[in-house]
């Protein structure tokens, strides 16, 4: 699904596709015995409802792909993945950014980087010090973007 996006970028097709892996994931977790399985469905369910979110954010349909990053992140908490919560906070930022509201880009940014992964992850802290540092610079705060700016390069 990713090579699909990377050659025609978001579309109908890609989100469908998206839906239709997490909901079978989904499926297959009522059958799972184990916790462990559980989780790693619940996880690729959230990772695909996060790419069906993305394709809708290319198709610039903002409200849907809000709606798919709230079920993409109930999804990543029930499979603990931190990852895709950061994925989903930074597209949720990315969105404010598109509707012109700082301080919604701003407050996703900086969930972003409250989550576990940015701790982790030297390249996640990074790209979410920019994301925050870009929602600052929307907003009129050239001072802390550039800040930001700064720990991102660390």
């Amino acid at each position: 699904m990713t090579a699909l996006d990377d050659h025609r970028g978001g579309h109908g097709s890609l989100e469908s596709a998206s839906l239709a892996g997490a909901e079978q994931a989904l499926r297959l977790q009522q059958n799972a015995v184990s916790q462990p399985v559980r989780k790693r469905l619940y996880r690729l369910a959230g990772q695909y409802t996060a790419t069906a979110a993305f394709s809708s954010i290319d198709s610039r349909q903002f409200d849907r792909a809000e709606q798919l990053l709230d079920r993409t992140l109930r999804l990543a908490q029930l499979g603990g993945d931190h990852v895709t919560m950061f994925r989903a906070f930074n597209l949720l930022a990315m969105i404010g950014y598109h509707r012109n509201s700082p301080s919604s880009s701003l407050a996703a940014a900086q969930a972003a980087q409250r989550i576990r992964a940015t701790r982790r992850d030297p390249f996640l802290a990074s790209l979410a010090h920019v994301r925050t540092a870009i929602a600052l610079s929307a907003g009129g705060d050239q001072q802390t973007a550039l800040r930001s700016l700064g720990y991102a390069s660390e």
